[in-house]
């Protein structure tokens, strides 16, 4: 979409809320198909379609990450980044993404009960092979946060 076109609310089809995990130490993850069959071996968010009866895209989030990762998660921890529109791939639908971080203890990674056919894996960095390209401006944001100190 160009900066001088303007979208109508009401043409967004879908709403998902992703999430990157922050360690206390500075780590980044992701979420990374842990299924044989995957033919995309890269790093994606944890992430859920925003459905009216979750309520608003934090609480998508929140639901998605204790699903996902069976941990405790704090709502006052979902951190929001940023917000985008996408045209869909497939079917050209307009979706809103909204992008959140979580912070977490280091020990939490241990206890990642991953579920859903996915792994997690630790991002390394903004250059790292394993980021698709329409994620790159997220961790880019996360790293440059991380070297504000802004999360410690």
């Amino acid at each position: 979409m160009s900066d001088n076109q303007t979208l109508d609310p009401e043409q967004i089809e879908r709403q998902y809320a992703a999430a990157l995990l922050v360690t206390e130490s500075g780590e980044v993850v992701g979420a990374f198909s842990n299924s044989d069959t995957a033919t995309d071996r890269t790093i994606s968010t944890f992430d859920g379609k925003v459905r009216e009866d979750d309520g608003t895209p934090v609480e998508t989030i929140w639901r998605e990450l204790q699903d996902s990762l069976g941990i405790e998660i704090d709502p006052g921890d979902i951190v929001p980044l940023r917000s985008e529109m996408v045209q869909g791939t497939q079917d050209e639908q307009w979706e809103m993404y909204h992008y959140f971080y979580v912070t977490i203890p280091d020990e939490a990674l241990d206890r990642l009960a991953i579920r859903e056919g996915q792994d997690w894996q630790r991002i390394t960095g903004t250059d790292d092979p394993l980021i698709p390209v329409r994620l790159r401006s997220v961790v880019d944001e996360i790293y440059q946060k991380l070297e504000l100190g802004i999360f410690e």
